[in-house]
């Protein structure tokens, strides 16, 4: 039929992809052209379902806001966690009054979220994010891991130094407004795509955000039930409480673990249900018809 590879014209699709990838995180299908705020990029934070009730109850809580004390070590230092929190307020606000402050979430399309931290996805609306919300290009963490720990820490001693961390991480930085499209480009196509061929949505969100590997976004406060605009649960969760409720009823009984994570995810949904926030189960990465 006259089929041939061509692997050196690949050039202008991936000019295409930039393009696509771009309208996707501001919520352009890249199809009809069609701006849609509940396909843009969001903020997520994921909690355990257990934990749900005491977030509507309390709002979201950082670890300083669940105990002062944490974050210091038996010496009377700061640990890693504090370090870093220490550092970015410096791009955020007074570092005295507000480095204790800090709420760490990530960037997410179409996703459930970042599994490890919580079954339950909160998504905040796009009101509470300010244009000016700072984004890392990825875990904060990653300043005291290798191989950044190379620039963070002083290489006599490998102790956490200011300055070198500074540096470090300020490449790393960005705006919502002004450089999330241009960090999602970046981790979506770092690894060269050759092929002859557009990217898909469903393929752009599950680059955006896949395990927990994601773009991190620093809140200076904290937020509650009122700035969602739903919670998610991933397919698989939901699935295995359906498993769990049909052998209820048909059997073998199911063991007491696989029980008590269904009842918290149904208190969970009850519980977001009662204060107007629906619940959506992730089924696709991509476009899905209603």
């Amino acid at each position: 039929m006259g089929f041939k590879t061509s692997m050196a014209s690949s050039a202008p699709w991936r000019d295409a992809d930039v393009e696509t990838i771009r309208w996707v995180v501001k919520g352009t299908s890249p199809i009809t052209g069609v701006t849609r705020q509940e396909s843009a990029a969001k903020v997520v934070f994921n909690i355990p379902s257990a934990h749900v009730p005491s977030f509507i109850s309390s709002g979201y809580l950082n670890r300083y806001d669940r105990n002062p004390r944490i974050g210091v070590t038996a010496a009377g230092g700061p640990d890693a966690r504090a370090h870093i929190d220490r550092l970015l307020i410096n791009y955020i606000g007074n570092p005295v009054k507000a480095w204790n402050k800090l709420y760490y979430g990530a960037v997410e399309l179409n996703g459930s979220g970042v599994r490890y931290y919580g079954d339950v996805c909160l998504v905040l609306k796009e009101e509470p994010v300010d244009a000016d919300t700072i984004v890392l290009d990825r875990n904060s963490f990653d300043l005291v891991c290798r191989p950044l720990r190379a620039d963070s820490h002083d290489p006599v001693s490998d102790t956490w130094d200011p300055t070198r961390a500074t540096t470090a991480a300020k490449p790393l930085l960005g705006g919502w407004s002004t450089d999330l499209g241009n960090m999602v480009v970046c981790k979506v196509l770092g690894e060269t795509r050759r092929e002859a061929r557009r990217i898909t949505i469903g393929a752009i969100s599950q680059a955006v955000l896949a395990d927990e590997d994601y773009i991190e976004v620093i809140r200076s406060g904290s937020f509650d039930v009122t700035a969602l605009r739903e919670a998610r649960v991933a397919g698989p969760d939901a699935a295995h409480d359906a498993l769990v409720a049909d052998r209820l009823m048909r059997g073998p009984t199911p063991d007491w673990t696989a029980l008590l994570y269904r009842h918290r995810r149904r208190q969970a949904d009850a519980a977001l249900r009662a204060n107007g926030v629906k619940t959506n189960v992730v089924i696709s990465s991509g476009r899905v018809r209603a």
